[in-house]
């Protein structure tokens, strides 16, 4: 399982934002929308490190495995 040296998501979160709008041309979109050329783009925070996901393959396998006793 990955650890984290974060103990909250919203900090890490808040640390990967302050790190993409220091970069030049770049800018997270907190749920905010831009339009470039008649395109629009909309930001969300729907991404995650992996480790939950984990989680739920692994209750997922022990669930089936009981199932079939």
């Amino acid at each position: 399982m990955q650890k984290s040296e974060y103990k909250n998501s919203i900090v890490k979160a808040q640390e990967l934002r302050d790190m993409i709008n220091q970069q030049e041309a770049m800018y997270h979109l907190d749920g905010g929308v831009i339009e470039i050329s008649v395109i629009r783009f909309r930001g969300c925070n729907g991404w995650h490190d992996g480790s939950l996901c984990n989680k739920i393959v692994e209750l997922t396998n022990d669930f089936w495995s009981g199932a079939q006793m």
